[in-house]
């Protein structure tokens, strides 16, 4: 990437940022199509990662196949967090089961597979299914892990993946939703919702929670 085009993304994530802080999402929209004029809608190809690449990636975790960065989330991922065990990882079963703390997920999983759901309850897979549409939402995707259960290694989902994403449109067709953990993953939301009412902190967190979405936006834009 030139350093013209590198300078135009870092000026339309600032002005994405602004956009999303004081006008919307009409704002962020013209920012976007700015931006796609520039570089004539050109598109990376989306990071084809293996296991290992996964482990070295950092504060890095997958679910349903997909690699996030988590590492907006050290209180969670982090040495003393909740998630721990799960960095590094495909742990989409360890995510429908609601144990975490202090223990491997050989040790919280009864040796089951942390990858697969096959043997999913239709609690534990709706526990997934949101934690899959919480981070596509909340984390930068860094790619797709083509030596596991659910991407092949040209990016195309397997029939592992096929099957847990037409699992997940019966559970929602049916109506059935288990809901995240509270003091978990979910609770960084209610957390924010809770801070001080102290119009210094409250504008803070809107800029923080700007520049935030504006890098979604961004990296969705590029890796979708």
């Amino acid at each position: 990437m030139s350093s013209f085009t590198t300078s135009v993304f870092a000026g339309v994530a600032v002005a994405l940022a602004l956009g999303i802080a004081i006008g919307g999402e009409d704002r962020v929209r013209q920012h976007l199509e700015a931006l796609q004029s520039v570089t004539g809608g050109a598109q990376p190809p989306v990071r084809m990662m293996t296991k290992a690449e996964l482990v070295g990636a950092g504060t890095a975790v997958a679910i349903g196949g997909i690699v996030y960065d988590v590492s907006p989330s050290a209180e969670l991922y982090g040495e003393s967090g909740w998630y721990k065990y799960f960095v590094g990882k495909d742990a989409t079963l360890a995510f429908g089961t609601g144990k975490r703390i202090g223990y491997s997920l050989d040790t919280q999983l009864n040796n089951r597979d942390p990858e697969s759901v096959d043997d999913a309850s239709d609690e534990e897979l709706s526990k997934v299914s949101h934690y899959m549409d919480l981070f596509d939402q909340k984390y930068r995707k860094l790619g797709l892990l083509v030596d596991g259960l659910y991407w092949n290694a040209d990016g195309t989902p397997t029939e592992a993946r096929e099957a847990l994403d037409e699992r997940r449109s019966k559970l929602r067709a049916s109506g059935h939703f288990a809901p995240g953990d509270e003091d978990g993953e979910d609770a960084v939301f209610s957390t924010e919702q809770r801070e001080s009412k102290c119009p210094i902190m409250k504008t803070a967190r809107v800029v923080k929670q700007a520049a935030e979405e504006a890098q979604r936006m961004i990296h969705k834009y590029l890796l979708a």
